[in-house]
């Protein structure tokens, strides 16, 4: 910490067959300027150092740390003799005595009328930092900010592409057809944030970006930007699935990487996937001649139905499966036989489903409802999973069990967002869907939940539960020591 006196100690051996005479030697350098402060910071450099042969001795020195100063230390230990030196380096943060404590005043406006707010009392020993003010979003805003966390991830397994390209098309409907996000996008303009200036004893955003993120709204709201153009964002769209028809291999099934081999589970998750923006209506994917309709498509149902018809030999995700190819059925007709496994196959699930965890329920309940099968055991089911679920008006309905402790194919916001498509699926369960929605909004880190395929399915289900994605936008203006504050719900301002 600034203003400590260490002691830096080092372990010096002679490998060598005659005894060694040198100097102990410590060089400190400022990690960020690269200014030598050795003078400044370090006592009793020099030190002469004997060593007797094929043995060891210590060595320290001490080091100072000025009250004022925050940069870190690059430090490099040496022994010199007459013949040659030897030494280690390492770098060593300094961290600021102060502690930032921040106090959080609610306040509510009435838009006809100025209001006083008195900020709290801080205490005695504390130096005025800032003041910030901050208007709580609105809760649909959860589906725009999600937007850029799956559009912009940095990683490109097929999973993550795909949801690469489900945020833009996303995007591109919401632009399309939601006037409040126009309105919202456009009252924006081309405003630009300025950037806030850090304290002169900070370090800049550029050494330490974990430490000062001043532009991480200018930056999500950039990327919105970005993403409701809805000219680049079909271009986009194109490109992404030009990598996943890169992604099939010659017997018509998906690979995670480039070069790897097809996956019976990846294969599953896009042909449901492209199953659901289908069936939300994000329809210019969806030609007949487009590139999904006369190649990727008609190969991915053939592999995954050759695969289930041979289920057993080795592992292949069969409720999975059945659950995919739902989607798809009026397209590419399920044959006979596999009809008559699909009956086996939830056959045997139902007389198990009560030692599965409640994400294999919920995708159960679907499936069988999406074949018409087992219709009353699934109602009756789905019934007996929303009486164990806990609800109330501040944090919405969840459930306490989500699933057993050694499944881990599936996050916590995954099976809550699978549980809400089973209700959504049954047409009369509006209230408990209404439910989930509010504990997801509240459950999500920062704009986005714990996975990329978490995030994925509660978009999903948000842009098909929410009629508008924004609202209209709030601004908040006020005054503190003749300095004006202004602050707004606008997603792009």
């Amino acid at each position: 910490y600034q203003g400590d006196s260490i002691v830096l100690q080092a372990r010096i051996t002679n490998l060598d067959t005659a005894a060694l005479n040198g100097v102990l030697n410590c060089v400190v350098e400022d990690a960020v300027t690269g200014e030598n402060v050795s003078k400044l910071l370090v006592k009793n450099n020099g030190k002469q150092i004997q060593i007797d042969a094929h043995s060891n001795t210590n060595g320290f020195v001490n080091v100072t740390v000025p009250e004022g100063f925050i940069h870190p230390l690059k430090i490099t230990i040496s022994v010199s003799t007459g013949t040659f030196s030897d030494g280690e380096e390492y770098t060593i943060p300094v961290l600021s005595r102060k502690i930032l404590v921040s106090q959080t005043q609610a306040f509510a406006v009435d838009k006809n009328k100025s209001s006083v707010v008195t900020t709290p009392a801080m205490p005695a020993d504390a130096a005025p930092y800032a003041v910030s003010m901050y208007i709580k979003p609105k809760p649909q805003t959860a589906l725009v900010n999600a937007l850029p966390y799956l559009a912009f991830y940095q990683y490109n397994c097929a999973e993550q592409t795909f949801n690469k390209m489900l945020a833009h098309a996303v995007a591109i409907k919401l632009a399309q057809k939601d006037s409040a996000l126009n309105t919202s996008m456009h009252a924006a303009g081309d405003h630009k944030e300025e950037a806030t200036k850090p304290v002169a004893d900070e370090l800049s955003e550029e050494t330490m970006p974990w430490m000062l993120l001043n532009h991480a709204t200018q930056l999500q709201q950039q990327r919105l930007k970005k993403l409701m153009d809805t000219t680049a964002g079909k271009n986009t769209v194109n490109k992404y699935m030009k990598e996943i028809a890169a992604l099939q291999k010659p017997d018509g099934g998906i690979s995670w990487f480039s070069g790897g081999e097809s996956s019976n589970y990846i294969s599953c998750y896009l042909l449901g996937g492209f199953g659901k923006l289908k069936r939300d209506s994000i329809s210019f994917l969806f030609n007949n001649d487009s590139m999904l309709f006369s190649k990727l498509l008609p190969s991915l149902v053939q592999f995954v139905d050759t695969n289930f018809s041979k289920a057993g030999q080795y592992n292949f995700p069969e409720l999975f499966y059945l659950y995919s190819r739902s989607f798809w059925r009026n397209q590419f007709p399920i044959s006979t036989n596999s009809q008559r496994k699909a009956d086996s196959v939830l056959t045997a699930y139902w007389k198990n489903v009560d030692r599965y965890d409640l994400s294999r329920q919920a995708l159960l309940v679907i499936t069988s409802l999406q074949f018409d099968r087992f219709k009353d055991k699934a109602l009756k089911q789905l019934e007996s999973i929303r009486q164990l679920a806990i609800a109330d008006n501040t944090n919405g309905t969840r459930w306490k069990a989500y699933s057993n402790e050694d499944d881990f194919s599936s996050s916590d916001e995954e099976t809550i967002a699978m549980l809400a498509e089973a209700f959504e699926a049954t047409g009369y369960s509006k209230a408990t869907v209404d439910g989930i929605l509010q504990w997801l909004l509240t459950s999500k880190e920062q704009h986005y939940w714990s996975t990329t395929k978490a995030t994925a399915a509660i978009v999903n289900l948000l842009q098909r539960n929410q009629q508008t994605a924004t609202g209209l936008p709030a601004t908040l203006k006020s005054g503190i020591n003749k300095t004006a504050l202004t602050v707004t719900d606008n997603l792009f301002g």
